[in-house]
């Protein structure tokens, strides 16, 4: 992976530029953790992927301005919520405590913490309880089987669904609304019929959540 500057309104920014076997076209993809990536596939050549980069500025200038909006902003459940660090002179070791919408993370004097690594963690934590369960109940509901659960902090996928029918699922779910996260067990679910995107497999998925359309949209307007 070749690590390369783009120059955007007078300020510069760092983008990495890969090659992937099963990338059929060009694409740029943004988001916190990852910065900024310029995938291509294996038969395009590097110059005719700076030359895309390069006609998206426009894009790309927004899609950052949105995550800087973004980047201090922390979210449980589809709302927003409040992270902070409170000291504590009598404490040996950190504990977490969330109420009122308020994440507090309370430590020793002297100890210092990363908010985002500690709130992830918090939110891999909820996940590893509540998606299990839910995922538990809405097979049952729709007589749909699955074999293992694995809660990841995935970088790219909401969810997956394997040959063997081990379903993962993104630790940062939890911070979507209750009915998005269903979209998405419901949508892995129904792979373990159906393990591909044919009109089969959308029609399974709408028989289950009629709004399953509106839902997915509202999704890719989500940034990991």
């Amino acid at each position: 992976m070749n690590s390369k500057v783009i120059e955007i309104e007078g300020k510069t920014y760092n983008y990495r530029f890969r090659k992937s076997k099963k990338s059929r076209h060009i694409r740029l993809q943004i988001s916190e953790d990852n910065g900024i990536e310029l995938i291509a596939p294996k038969y395009i050549s590097e110059q005719e992927a700076m030359k895309f980069i390069n006609s998206n500025k426009e894009w790309l200038n927004k899609k950052i301005a949105d995550l800087e909006k973004k980047r201090n902003k922390f979210y449980f459940l589809g709302r927003e919520i409040t992270v902070f660090q409170q000291y504590d002179m009598f404490r040996k070791t950190p504990s977490v405590n969330f109420t009122k919408n308020q994440l507090i993370i309370s430590t020793p004097v002297d100890e210092e913490i990363d908010l985002k690594t500690e709130y992830n963690n918090w939110l891999k934590q909820k996940a590893k309880i509540y998606i299990p369960r839910r995922t538990e109940k809405l097979a049952d509901q729709y007589d749909l089987k699955f074999g293992k659960i694995s809660i990841r902090s995935q970088k790219t996928r909401w969810g997956s669904c394997s040959a063997k029918k081990t379903l993962s699922f993104n630790s940062k779910l939890m911070m979507l609304n209750k009915r998005l996260i269903d979209y998405v067990i419901i949508h892995e679910l129904c792979h373990t019929r159906e393990m591909n995107h044919s009109k089969h497999f959308w029609c399974l998925v709408e028989s289950i959540m009629p709004d399953y359309y509106s839902l997915r949209k509202q999704l890719k307007k989500h940034n990991f």
